[in-house]
Order: C-alpha cells, then structure tokens, then sequence
C-alpha cells in the first residue's frame, strides 16, 4: 500500500514536473512577438529599440518562473520553522542568512560556513539532515535566480 501511495505521488510530481516545463517553451504569440520584432522593417534602423525589446521578453519570460520558484522556497521554510518550532526558528534564520553569505562570499567564508555548520547540528534535532540539505539547496538557487533577475533587471535599465 505505502509503495503505490508513493508511486501515485511521484505521478503527481512528475505531471506537475510536465506542466512546467511545458510553460517554459515559447508559446506561438510569443515566438510570432519575437520574429515581428526581429524582422520588421523598422527594426534594423532602432537597434537600441530591438535590444531593449528582447530584454523585456526575456524579464517577461524569467519573472513568472522565479515567483513560482521563490514561492517555492517559502512553503520549504514554513514548513521548516514548523518542525523545529518557536524555539528554534530563530536558528533557522541564522541558518538562512549564514548560507547567504556562504553563498555570496561575503566576510570571512570560512568562518560563515563555520556557522553554517554549527546551525545544521542545532537544527538536525528537529529536522532530518536530507531536508536541511533541500532547504540549503532551495536557497542557493533562489539566490542565482535573484542574481539572474537584477543583472536582467538592470541590463534592461
């Protein structure tokens, strides 16, 4: 029973897996956008005004896909602080924000992950080790993704 149940999950999973990745491709609007834009003939003399429009498609196209990821972290933390409760949630900030720095090379990297270590001990009583360890993982990528989004952001100022 316990095997067909997680079978049926991981169908879930994996449909869901589908769906997004069907969302990711250029739908026909779009790619007729981008060829309308490539090839008009007013294009060519306003390239600045073509540059400026691809960056705009791509904000357009990478927005939807960092909300859904960051909205994704957040459940993972809320999850999170509710195994580990009011007592430890605090640690689970520290948590956060010492692999941020890890992450960002900011200070000393060698003590930060220090620190990183230390929280993982402390939050491992409430929290099975391979779950900390998505968590982290989560965050590191929600933190590329932010970078991709301001260096997107401001190229396109």
């Amino acid at each position: 029973m316990e095997e067909i149940k997680n079978l049926k999950e991981e169908i879930t999973v994996r449909k869901q897996q589908i769906k997004d990745l069907e969302k990711s491709y250029l739908t026909q609007d779009q790619f007729q956008e981008l060829v309308n834009i490539a090839f008009s003939p007013n294009t060519y003399s306003n390239f600045i005004n073509l540059k400026t429009k691809i960056k705009l498609l791509k904000l357009k196209e990478f927005l939807p896909y960092y909300e859904k990821e960051k909205e994704n972290f957040m459940k993972l933390v809320s999850k999170a602080k509710e195994h580990v409760g009011k007592e430890l949630e605090k640690f689970l900030n520290l948590l956060l924000a010492q692999n941020e720095k890890v992450e960002k090379n900011q200070d000393d990297v060698s003590f930060n992950k220090g620190q990183l270590s230390a929280y993982r001990i402390i939050l491992q009583e409430k929290i099975p080790y391979n779950e900390l360890e998505i968590l982290l993982n989560k965050h590191k990528n929600i933190l590329k993704l932010e970078s991709q989004l301001h260096l997107l952001w401001d190229s396109f100022m």
